[in-house]
């Protein structure tokens, strides 16, 4: 992780501040901080081959759920329901 914050010495006694070095005037916004902790992602657009016509909609189906973390797994049934482990096992 970089660092926010450096020392610096000056010549002249001043003020002490904490600088962002992110930012062109080494102020801190809400908006800069969220961009750093959260960097912008590209954007894959898996939608137009997921759901293409060639692919049999069941299979573009669970796929979808795999995607979006909705597959029934033990996990995620005791998340959502706070199930036992499956009797399967």
């Amino acid at each position: 992780m970089l660092n926010a914050y450096s020392n610096i010495v000056p010549k002249q006694p001043l003020d002490d501040r904490f600088v962002w070095r992110s930012s062109k005037d080494g102020n801190l916004t809400a908006n800069q901080a969220y961009e750093f902790f959260f960097p912008a992602q590209q954007r894959v657009d898996w939608t137009a081959w997921l759901w293409h016509v060639c692919v049999p909609p069941s299979a573009s189906f669970i796929a979808w759920r795999c995607f979006h973390n909705k597959m029934p797994t033990d996990e995620n049934l005791m998340h959502a329901q706070g199930l036992c482990r499956s009797f399967w096992l």
